[in-house]
C-alpha cells in the first residue's frame, strides 16, 4: 500500500504538471490556466467529503478515480473557458 501510495503521488504530480503545460500551450494566458486549475482543490474537497459521507476508505482504486475525477473537472473547465471566450467575442462585435 505504501509503494502504491508513493507511485500515486508521483503520477499525480506528473499529471498535474502535464495538464498545466498543455493548458498553457492551449490558452497562452496564465490567468485562464489558473482559473481552470482553481477548480481542482474544490473538486478534491468535494470528493474527500463524499468519501467521508459514504464511509469509504482510501485505496488505490479511489486514488485512480480521483485522477480521473480531476481530469474531468479540468476538461469541463476548458470547455467553459472556450464557451465564455466565444460568447464574449460575439458580444463585442
Amino acid at each position: 500500500m505504501e509503494r502504491a501510495k508513493a507511485k500515486l503521488i508521483f503520477v499525480l504530480r506528473l499529471t498535474l504538471a502535464i495538464i498545466i503545460i498543455l493548458l498553457s500551450l492551449n490558452f497562452r494566458n496564465i490567468a485562464k490556466v489558473l482559473i481552470t486549475m482553481g477548480k481542482l482543490p474544490l473538486t478534491m474537497i468535494g470528493g474527500i467529503w463524499l468519501l467521508y459521507v459514504e464511509g469509504v476508505n482510501f485505496s488505490v482504486d479511489v486514488g485512480v478515480g480521483f485522477r480521473v475525477f480531476a481530469g474531468v473537472a479540468v476538461e469541463i473547465g476548458v470547455i467553459m473557458q472556450v464557451y465564455l471566450n466565444q460568447a464574449y467575442n460575439e458580444t463585442r462585435e
